[in-house]
């Protein structure tokens, strides 16, 4: 939680995190992505299994068009998070001057002002992008948009959702930036109840799949006047007032987030290339009833991911001020926390879907099935290496460098490959696309962002748990 130092309006802010602000993180993954889960029992029993399908691929087509942020948010995130630790200048690498004394509003309204027009640009782009060639796709995915009742008219929607999602995207940067985890997460909260009510109610009076995108089309604006009453409140929005912006200003900040950008730009391409391409493909290989099954492991499992990982997600602006202190037993303490945590958690949420998950289907009524044991087995052990991968990969963007570029690229095209070849040539089914991205990910990124890290924090597996279970410990009896 950030607080000011009460020396002047100035101050910096002490960015920390609070027991609130993780529970509120908990909370709010749980209404962000368990708003699907919540949501998904009725869609499983009252959408046909073509109709999940193709929510399976908008969203893995909207995952897509989400890469057109380029990795600026968390640039955005990062620097802001600098600014109100009292750096002076932000650098194309490393970390700028940190003085201890007050914040450069100035700086920070540059930064605000870059943000601003660079998502504008993005929105548009996308939208034009899923108009045309995701229109191009979900036209062969969907035989000619015959598939599914109204399809046309879902995609279009869904395509303004996304739009109105990706320029509002800099918002959570601002708030996560200025350690505001409470407030970004009561954000969270109240988008999601307003698309979780919304959904419902569509749902039930039998508007069939465009309940979902009318859903995501209203819920962004909820959010994004909630952030914007949270952010510029104070001495925030006095300060930013008298702070004029020039368009040079403008032009050499994006100069310096470019730098880093592009690289974690190229990397999420990479990424999604490992994780999301698998969904992309089967959809012109399989029918739509095998994409939900797939769809539908891969969301459960994503979101155990993203629950298992909450605590290091909340803990992220604090490992970026350690950073900038150079406080690195802090940061070694509590990231050794956060990994064991998310180790623990993710395999029992893991193990739960794989022998619980068709019974809970069956309760449900769902006319969508999970695939077999062994695909699900698979796709376990992989995304538990994935994750934590993921989470070394991040320690290392937090000294502001992005070593993994060419690595996330390889790795994304050879899975791509892979899928193609296994679905094109062999009979393996979903297994082989999983096996593939085992294979793929195994040769280099599950070990090797790891040992990075490892050795950069003169840290083992042994100790790391030892270090995670010592920091449960502590929790536990405070």
């Amino acid at each position: 939680m950030a607080q000011s130092n009460e020396k002047n309006g100035d101050s910096i802010m002490d960015i920390r995190i609070s027991k609130s602000d993780v529970l509120w993180n908990y909370i709010a993954q749980f209404f962000n992505l368990g708003s699907g889960l919540i949501v998904l029992p009725v869609v499983l029993s009252l959408l046909f299994p073509s109709e999940i399908g193709m929510n399976y691929l908008m969203l893995s087509v909207s995952s897509l068009v989400a890469l057109a942020d380029f990795g600026f948010s968390g640039q955005f995130g990062r620097n802001i998070t600098y600014v109100f630790s009292g750096a002076k200048e932000l650098k194309k690498e490393g970390i700028g001057t940190v003085k201890q004394d007050c914040i450069d509003y100035h700086l920070l309204a540059v930064v605000i002002e870059t943000a601003k027009y660079i998502y504008r640009k993005i929105s548009l782009l996308t939208f034009i992008a899923m108009l045309t060639l995701g229109s191009l796709y979900m036209y062969k995915a969907t035989d000619g948009f015959t598939t599914v009742r109204n399809s046309l008219l879902i995609w279009i929607l869904f395509s303004l959702s996304s739009y109105f999602n990706m320029y509002f995207m800099y918002y959570n940067s601002l708030l996560t930036g200025a350690a505001m985890i409470m407030e970004a997460k009561k954000v969270t909260i109240l988008n999601r109840i307003v698309y979780i009510f919304i959904a419902f109610v569509l749902l039930f009076i039998g508007c069939g799949l465009i309940s979902i995108v009318v859903a995501n089309i209203i819920s962004p604006f909820v959010g994004r006047w909630y952030s914007y009453k949270i952010f510029y409140r104070g001495n925030i929005k006095n300060a930013l007032q008298n702070e004029a912006v020039s368009t040079e200003e403008i032009k050499n900040m994006f100069k310096v987030l470019w730098y880093n950008a592009k690289k974690l730009g190229i990397n999420f391409l990479g990424a999604y290339g490992i994780q999301q391409s698998g969904m992309f493909i089967i959809g012109l290989f399989l029918s739509l009833e095998e994409v939900a099954s797939y769809g539908l492991m891969c969301q459960l499992f994503q979101v155990s991911s993203a629950l298992s990982m909450g605590i290091f997600t909340t803990l992220l602006p604090v490992f970026y001020k350690y950073r900038a202190e150079g406080n690195i037993d802090r940061l070694i303490a509590d990231f050794a926390f956060s990994i064991t945590v998310y180790f623990i958690a993710f395999a029992i949420c893991g193990l739960g879907i794989m022998f619980l998950g068709c019974q809970l289907l069956d309760l449900i009524g769902s006319s969508t099935l999970l695939p077999i044991l062994s695909v699900m087995a698979v796709y376990f052990v992989h995304m538990l290496l994935e994750n934590f991968h993921s989470m070394c990969a991040t320690m290392i963007v937090t000294n502001n460098e992005v070593p993994f570029v060419k690595a996330a690229i390889v790795s994304g095209v050879l899975i791509v490959l892979c899928n193609f070849v296994t679905l094109r040539f062999t009979s393996l089914g979903l297994l082989g696309v999983v096996l593939g991205q085992l294979f793929v990910q195994s040769l280099y990124n599950h070990w090797k962002w790891p040992f990075w890290i490892f050795q950069e924090l003169h840290l083992n597996p042994i100790k790391l748990m030892r270090i995670g279970g010592q920091g449960i410990c502590n929790h536990i009896h405070m």
